[in-house]
């Protein structure tokens, strides 16, 4: 009984928990009026009172006679009516990042375009595991790499660098699907990042005179 939402060329009707929310919002997809506008609807067509009634009569009729004369003997009993609480609508909370900017709620979420965090993570390493098909996961680095960069988290390498790398390091396994399959290729995966990030196979660090924090140098024998 969620609310219906209004979707496609045709306006086909869709109840909300069978949707998510995809990359790319719409202009005001969580304005207030296009909310009034999706609970009026519910309201209207769902008859939310009309359900609630037959909820009731549905927990008015639950105890059997028997049941009933136990319940009586304890001194309990099942009330049909439902709980009503006066709801509370809370302040939005303001969040802080580097440099005292303040961020808001925009469009339903929180707007982090440009901020920089306080103490940002630091990336010094991944691994890639592609189960898509097409293997186009690696547009889905960038954009994360792009942001890390933008919230100044410290990365291995630049952000075209780091999406070669990607490219380099990943393990494509698009029929991957049981348990086993995955974890090899995830194994697999990890094994690459090490050999990458840690042992510099490629002497990418190497050769940039780079001792990122991924690495290790051997006093002794000069191995990474």
């Amino acid at each position: 009984k969620m609310p219906l939402i209004n979707i496609g060329i045709m306006g086909e009707w869709y109840p909300v928990e069978f949707l998510y929310q995809a990359f790319g919002k719409a202009k005001n997809v969580n304005s207030t009026d296009q909310v009034t506008a999706i609970l009026s609807y519910n309201d209207d067509k769902l008859k939310p009172d009309s359900y609630m009634e037959s909820l009731k009569a549905i927990y008015s009729s639950l105890p059997s006679v028997y049941a009933k004369s136990i319940l009586d003997g304890l001194n309990l009993r099942i009330d049909s009516e439902p709980l009503q609480l006066e709801a509370k609508v809370l302040e939005e909370p303001t969040l802080e990042f580097a440099r005292n900017k303040r961020v808001f709620i925009k469009n339903g979420s929180w707007d982090l375009r440009g901020v920089e965090f306080h103490s940002p993570s630091d990336m010094s390493s991944f691994a890639v595991v592609d189960l898509s098909r097409d293997g186009q996961m690696i547009n889905y680095l960038r954009d994360q790499f792009r942001v890390c960069e933008k919230h100044k988290m410290d990365i291995p390498h630049d952000l075209q660098q780091c999406t070669r790398v990607a490219e380099i390091i990943k393990v494509h396994a698009p029929n991957s699907t049981h348990p086993e399959e995955i974890d090899r290729a995830i194994k697999h995966a990890i094994t690459n990042a090490r050999d990458y990030f840690i042992h510099d196979n490629k002497k990418k660090f190497r050769d940039t005179n780079t001792w990122f924090k991924s690495r290790a140098y051997h006093s002794s024998t000069g191995e990474s």
